[in-house]
């Protein structure tokens, strides 16, 4: 069984860290970049236009 170490932000620029351990969106693969796309699809849609409510906390719109 093989042990990854999870890096939490820029901690890999302070910890030394074998470089496959490294992900980077410019490494994805097809899927990867497929998911990737799904979330900023869903960022441009669902919660860009709505930070002002969230923000609030609008409660009708934490409903939906």
């Amino acid at each position: 069984m093989e042990n990854t170490v999870n890096l939490r932000s820029g901690e890999f620029l302070v910890k030394e860290v074998d470089a496959k351990d490294i992900f980077i969106p410019e490494e994805f693969n097809e899927e990867q970049r497929m998911i990737a796309q799904t979330c900023r699809d869903f960022l441009d849609a669902e919660v860009i236009p709505n930070l002002d409510k969230i923000d609030k906390g609008d409660r009708e719109l934490m409903k939906s």
